[in-house]
């Protein structure tokens, strides 16, 4: 019985990935791996850049992080390559309002990837938010 709550215990306690959407000091979202993926709105006038705080659950592993911009057909826009996987990481919000402003609706995601290109682990992709004009 002791075993069965700590296997509950720890499946249920782990952290999961987490991260916030801000423009300047305001937060556009705040959401986490588990629910569904949300849309926000941009103004095309904002000149602050586009920051994401991410939080991810806690990993023996070192990873490297990515962030893309796709169209509604899923092609590549735009990506940023970051040389850590958690923390702030700012976008340029001038070529984010250009995508919005020439596309319309825009995905959002992240790529986390080992810092290792020797270790064989797989990636993991995820859509972050939706972004549309205001």
């Amino acid at each position: 019985m002791k075993i069965y709550l700590f296997a509950f215990l720890f499946l249920f306690t782990q952290e999961k990935d987490a991260w916030q959407i801000c423009v300047g000091t305001k937060v556009l979202l705040r959401t986490d791996d588990e629910k569904p993926v949300q849309t926000i709105f941009l103004s095309t006038s904002d000149t602050s850049d586009l920051i994401i705080d991410y939080k991810e659950s806690p990993s023996n592993i070192k990873w490297k992080r990515t962030f893309l911009l796709r169209d509604k057909n899923d092609s590549l826009l735009a990506n940023y390559d970051f040389n850590y996987s958690k923390g702030r990481f700012r976008l340029p919000i001038k070529s984010v309002q250009q995508f919005i402003k020439r596309f319309g609706k825009i995905s959002l995601l992240t790529e986390q990837h080992p810092a290792d290109d020797q270790m064989m682990i797989r990636s993991k992709m995820q859509t972050l938010a939706y972004i549309q004009p205001k």
